[in-house]
């Protein structure tokens, strides 16, 4: 497991501080939330990609997530702030592999991965197919950067390429 000093290299994609709507009756954030969260981040980091708004509308591509390991790490409360900062692992033809880590800001502690498989869609026929050209050297420009910070992720082994 990286250290939340070696995950805050990484970019931040959003950010928020949990209110009481966030919170289940254990009195922590519930479950749903942080899917919710990792959606808005993967789309950021998706969309400053060039996967963005305009890419499903000119092009009716699209991501799916194909498959979805979470860790729960440490319990987040009302009041504390969250960062979810990402990785791209690598990447297929029609593949991706990315890492997710909600980092508890006001704790300094890494609350909780998600590590995806996903996969482009073209959105009219429904299936998956290859990234284009220009959209593959932006995911090989991002894996480049992401492997320069120096360390290795943790990875689940239920993801493979």
């Amino acid at each position: 497991m990286p250290t939340i000093d070696e995950v805050e290299q990484l970019p931040e994609y959003y950010r928020v501080t949990v209110n009481g709507e966030y919170l289940d009756q254990y009195g922590h954030m519930n479950v749903r939330w942080y899917s919710e969260l990792w959606g808005w981040a993967a789309y950021a980091m998706m969309s400053e990609l060039g996967f963005g708004k305009g890419y499903m509308e000119e092009r009716n591509y699209g991501t799916w997530v194909l498959r979805q390991v979470v860790d729960y790490l440490a319990e987040v409360h009302e009041g504390d702030t969250l960062s979810m900062r990402a990785r791209i692992l690598g990447r297929k033809d029609k593949l991706l592999h990315n890492k997710y880590w909600m980092v508890n800001e006001t704790k300094r502690k890494i609350a909780a991965t998600s590590e995806v498989l996903v996969g482009h869609a073209d959105l009219e026929a429904r299936r998956l197919i290859a990234f284009p050209e220009d959209v593959a050297n932006n995911l090989d420009a991002k894996i480049f950067e992401s492997d320069t910070v120096g360390w290795d992720p943790d990875i689940s082994g239920a993801i493979r390429l």
